[in-house]
């Protein structure tokens, strides 16, 4: 979060307004989440089940897919090479 005025004036929010406190909160708190389902998924959850649960909502409607390997990979939080290896898998039917 962005402190516009530095830690003094942003206190100074904290303390007068509810409204302000609450929003911070509450932003601070989903903002938390998310990097915890981040972290959970990338620790419990394997690649290739992460791979392809970002293919399908990727697809969409529709059964192709245009985006690099790269973009996947940085998506998925893993090295580019791990991502190609998993789709050369499900290419070959293995």
């Amino acid at each position: 979060m962005a402190l516009l005025g530095g830690k003094e004036q942003f206190q100074k929010w904290m303390d007068s307004s509810p409204t302000f406190n609450t929003g911070s909160l509450i932003t601070s708190a989903h903002a938390l989440k998310q990097v915890v389902e981040r972290f959970a998924n990338h620790a419990f959850i394997p690649v290739e089940n992460r791979l392809a649960g970002l293919l399908i909502e990727k697809m969409g409607e529709e059964q192709n897919i245009k985006i690099k390997q790269s973009d996947l990979a940085i998506e998925l939080g893993t090295a580019r090479e791990i991502a190609s290896r998993h789709l050369s898998r499900w290419q070959n039917g293995a």
